[in-house]
């Protein structure tokens, strides 16, 4: 990088090799270079195409940041699209800091030896570049997700956007003048009103631009009427593609193990997930026996009984009267399974049951507590999340636990315990480790070996938990702590067959896909 007012630099394919969005032979759409100058970016964006839409195979355009914005905006705000789910668009470039950095090491050059100097001016040209290429990755991602797109690819400002050689600016601006004919219009019939000149020809121009005016409210009227049936056809119809795809994929993945509990009764299974938790204001024991809340028992002998018997809801009534009773009872056991305390109370006879596969569930007790230790399981799914996610779920519900803490400390004059005290905030990553060793990790891990190695998720709890530590590690306060627990966990990877490099690698490349 060198100090002037204008670079080009090469731009190479910096997209993830697990994922091709350029794979339409269709419409191809990529940023061949980009030229970065001191207040904007200027890509250069190159089409090839078959589409008979296009007047020619190939076009070659330079774009702005913000007609990136422009097009985004455009097609977002097309109720037609209403129900599809449009790509983000593009962060703004942002360079200054970068550049700042490398003002900054000039006015230091006196002051450094020449090593010194070349070696932080390399780190800095480095930086620089890694943020250049991945802008300009993430605009031609935005415009290759459009081309892909069975509907987008097809929007009129879409093509615009890929053809117009002139500056887009240009074009937007005789686009936008169109709009205001109508009040020009009026403002000229007005006018012409009062001098008593031209009046007709002033009249038939508002009339004209009247009638477009007319016909454009009619049109945004009846769009309107139809919002809400298209949004919800749209979403519906979306919705099933994706829920159809990802039922697709979790087949492949899980019917191997699935064969091991096909004696137990699934529809059960899936008619809990439509059932609400009785008890699910996250209150803990104290607030609970304090407030003298009501009868749990009494609530789950009514609640699942209320809602399956409710209009429109009486999906079992066509089972006789035991069979009935016992779906009901294999409901409430699972609402009850999602206590932890049930977790802790049958945790290690559940290891010793799965020691031997083939005789796991063999018996009803046997497979009530698999099934209850999969509610367990799907209610801990949190931890298993993408990291950005899982620290925000983490953080989120840090601070409801602290609400109570405060209700405690407030009300019923009681010290709360660490995970419920507002003054022990600074130790979130210490509390988030011990909860993923003593209760997450565990039992995804027990499913791993369940599943025949066919779960990633014990992996995503791996790489959050090595988040949490890396966060503990930056605190002056946990470190000693951070320290000893990263060696632990070093040794724990290498019990399984992997190391620290392995989860930042699959982190990143879990990250790269959300």
């Amino acid at each position: 990088m060198n100090n002037g007012e204008t670079e080009i630099l090469p731009t190479t394919r910096p997209r993830s090799d697990t994922i091709d969005l350029n794979d339409n032979q269709a419409l191809q759409v990529e940023i061949s270079d980009a030229l970065s100058e001191r207040e904007c970016v200027k890509f250069t964006v190159h089409t090839k195409t078959n589409m008979p839409e296009f007047e020619k195979p190939e076009y070659s355009v330079v774009r702005l940041h913000e007609e990136f914005l422009w097009l985004h905006d455009v097609i977002s705000n097309n109720e037609s699209y209403y129900g599809y789910i449009i790509p983000p668009p593009p962060p703004r470039p942002d360079f200054d800091a970068s550049r700042e950095k490398l003002q900054k090491l000039s006015d230091e050059e006196e002051v450094m030896t020449d090593e010194e100097f070349s070696k932080m001016k390399e780190e800095l040209e480095a930086e620089y570049l890694a943020t250049f290429k991945k802008t300009v990755a993430m605009h031609e991602i935005f415009l290759q997700r459009l081309a892909v797109h069975p509907i987008f690819r097809n929007d009129n400002n879409f093509r615009i956007f890929l053809q117009y050689e002139n500056d887009l600016s240009n074009l937007l601006y005789r686009r936008a003048r169109c709009l205001s004919n109508y009040e020009a219009a009026n403002r000229n019939l007005d006018k012409a009103r009062r001098i008593n000149k031209e009046v007709q020809v002033a009249e038939n121009s508002q009339q004209e631009a009247c009638e477009k005016f007319e016909s454009i409210s009619k049109l945004a009227k009846q769009e309107l009427i139809e919002l809400k049936a298209r949004k919800v056809s749209a979403f519906r119809k979306n919705f099933i593609d994706f829920v159809e795809l990802q039922i697709k994929d979790a087949k492949d993945i899980l019917l191997k193990p699935i064969l091991r509990i096909r004696k137990l009764n699934l529809n059960d299974l899936y008619l809990n997930a439509f059932l609400p938790e009785d008890d699910h204001a996250k209150s803990n024991s104290t607030i609970k026996s304090s407030a003298n809340s009501s009868n749990k028992s009494l609530i789950m002998q009514n609640t699942p009984d209320e809602i399956l018997n409710s209009p429109g809801n009486q999906i079992l009534s066509n089972l006789k009267p035991q069979e009935y009773e016992n779906v009901v009872n294999l409901v409430e056991q699972a609402i009850l399974a999602t206590d932890l305390a049930f977790f802790f109370k049958n945790k290690y006879r559940f290891i010793d049951n799965i020691k031997d596969l083939s005789q796991a569930f063999q018996t009803s007790e046997n497979k009530c507590m698999f099934m209850a230790m999969l509610m367990t399981l799907c209610d801990l799914n949190a931890i298993s999340k993408p990291w950005p996610l899982q620290r925000k779920i983490a953080e989120k519900v840090t601070q409801e636990f602290f609400t109570q803490g405060d209700i405690e400390r407030q009300i019923f004059n009681v010290k709360p315990m660490d995970m419920f005290n507002r003054e022990k905030i600074s130790e979130l990553p210490r509390m988030q480790i011990d909860f993923i060793n003593s209760i997450c990790q565990p039992i995804f891990i027990h499913f791993y070996k369940i599943f025949d190695g066919q779960f990633p998720y014990r992996n995503y709890v791996l790489i959050n938990k090595y988040n949490w530590l890396k966060l503990a590690d930056q605190s002056d306060q946990l470190k000693d702590w951070a320290g000893t627990q990263l060696e632990l966990f070093d040794e724990e990877l290498k019990e399984i067959g992997l190391s620290t490099e392995d989860i930042e690698k699959e982190g990143s490349s879990l990250y790269n896909q959300i």
